[in-house]
């Protein structure tokens, strides 16, 4: 049955793309959506429903709007999808390296039905309260010996979540920044020196520029796995193209009679590079130090969703759940780091960048 432009569809991208989703759901029941179908976020699906951009999503049972937004849920009588179940998945190593911690997850077998879900869901996306404590109280429930719930929405919580996430948003960014420094200027160098090789590098970092974010990151996890490590090296590749290219053009916007009075003077040419042509082309570099910063501050939010922490895992919680609350936590401080390192750039300008080059 063609139902194009009579309904507004709106499918969450793993329904779309999954094997028992939007494809197979429609050849089973004969449905027709043509061209008339977006495909959006899970938890954002809710607000679209709520202000009217939607008249139909794919749900999860489990989720506690369905309730809140009075939503009728549409049988499968046809019983296209298969029944699903929730299975501890652990690795063997885990199991026997620590038993104890294994018997206790078991405990949890059976003990969480679909009405108990939805419950322990509503606490978290409509009670706001936090994961861990929603966790914390199911699991010691029958506990007569378990210690407090910590409170994990009072302010001293969120202060020193945000100073957990600071210090590791800042061991992404600076090691990036030693990185693109140490590799980024010399190599600009070379491409000054060697214009047909300098073509080739600028070229290829160019190139990593137009690979997007996530999909850098999942080509990464297969050599480096997951956590710091291809975080580091995604980033380093973002930004590698500032400093090498504005160490570049720097050296290539010397005036070449400047070049030639130091080659008559007798100068060698790591003393010419060093004494004459990095401090004329200082300012350049120094801004494309700065571009790489400001870009590592912003893409090192995305290495929360490789397990490598920052400023990125609140924000990657608060889109799952839709917690706007959540999401500054983590945009913020990011927003105002930005601003700091921008400041710290300009009072570097003026100490490293000669006075007569200065702006």
């Amino acid at each position: 049955k063609k139902v194009e432009g009579k309904i507004r569809p709106v499918f969450s991208h793993e329904f779309v793309s999954r094997a028992d989703g939007l494809t197979s759901l429609s050849k089973s029941y004969g449905l027709d959506f043509g061209q008339n179908k977006q495909s959006l976020e899970h938890s954002l699906a809710y607000e679209a429903v709520a202000n009217g951009s939607a008249d139909i999503i794919d749900v999860y049972s489990t989720d506690p709007k369905i309730k809140r937004l009075d939503l009728v849920i549409l049988e499968d009588n046809l019983r296209h999808f298969p029944r699903y179940e929730a299975v501890w998945l652990a690795r063997k190593d885990f199991v026997l390296a620590h038993p104890e911690a294994w018997a206790a997850l078991r405990t949890l077998e059976g003990s969480l039905s679909e009405d108990k879900v939805i419950e322990l869901n509503a606490q978290v996306e409509i009670d706001k309260v936090q994961v861990p404590t929603v966790i914390q109280a199911y699991v010691q429930r029958d506990d007569s010996q378990a210690g407090p719930i910590s409170d994990e929405t009072g302010f001293a919580a969120i202060a020193a979540r945000i100073w957990l996430r600071t210090k590791e948003h800042l061991v992404l960014v600076g090691i990036t920044l030693v990185l693109s420094i140490a590799v980024g200027v010399p190599l600009g160098i070379l491409a000054a020196r060697r214009p047909r090789l300098g073509q080739g590098l600028l070229l290829a970092s160019s190139i990593v520029q137009t690979i997007p974010s996530l999909a850098l990151l999942c080509f990464l996890i297969p050599v480096f796995g997951i956590g710091l490590v291809p975080a580091l090296v995604a980033l380093f590749l973002y930004s590698l193209l500032p400093v090498l290219m504005n160490t570049y053009i720097g050296l290539k916007a010397i005036d070449p009679t400047l070049i030639e009075t130091a080659h008559a003077l007798g100068l060698s040419p790591f003393r010419q590079l060093v004494s004459i042509e990095l401090p004329i082309a200082s300012p350049n570099i120094l801004a494309g130090v700065k571009t790489a910063t400001i870009i590592s501050i912003g893409t090192a939010t995305l290495a929360a969703l490789i397990g490598a922490g920052g400023y990125g895992a609140p924000i990657v919680s608060g889109l799952a759940m839709n917690d706007m609350n959540t999401i500054l936590v983590g945009a913020i401080p990011a927003a105002v780091m930005s601003l700091v390192a921008h400041f710290v750039f300009e009072v570097l300008n003026r100490i490293l960048v000669p006075v007569g080059l200065q702006m």
